[in-house]
């Protein structure tokens, strides 16, 4: 065996051990991915102060901020048994990207998205979603 042949397969085999090594980070970082994370405490006070912002009566805008904050936590109760329905990566979105913006965090738009992501998987048959 000449000394290129040697050569290349010392570097080929350190190369498929390379290519390994990625391969099982890869997937480890997809499974961590798909972790699912906890239901999200979001600060709906900004988005009740800025939607009775331009009310012009302290007193209703008073008793506004207080049901829209009422609503909050009732939308945020009954979105809570569907959170880990979504998928590690979903949820993640929702988190990191979505409610980066305060006045983004309502669990109105949270309560949306979960029913249109949960009727697509019912629709594409990821979940089982038969009638009872």
């Amino acid at each position: 065996m000449t000394i290129a042949n040697r050569c290349w397969r010392r570097i080929s085999s350190a190369t498929g051990l390379a290519i390994l090594a990625l391969t099982l980070i890869a997937v480890e970082r997809a499974e961590a991915e798909d972790d699912h994370i906890p239901f999200p405490k979001l600060q709906t006070e900004t988005y009740c102060r800025e939607l009775v912002a331009k009310m012009l009566d302290p007193a209703e805008q008073k008793q506004e901020y207080l049901k829209c904050m009422g609503e909050e936590l009732l939308r945020s109760i009954s979105a809570r048994p569907y959170w880990d329905l979504l998928s590690g990566k979903k949820q993640r979105w929702l988190v990191e990207r979505h409610y980066k913006e305060p006045r983004h965090q309502t669990y109105g738009t949270l309560q949306k998205y979960l029913e249109v992501e949960i009727g697509h998987a019912c629709m594409a048959r990821e979940l089982d979603c038969q009638k009872k």
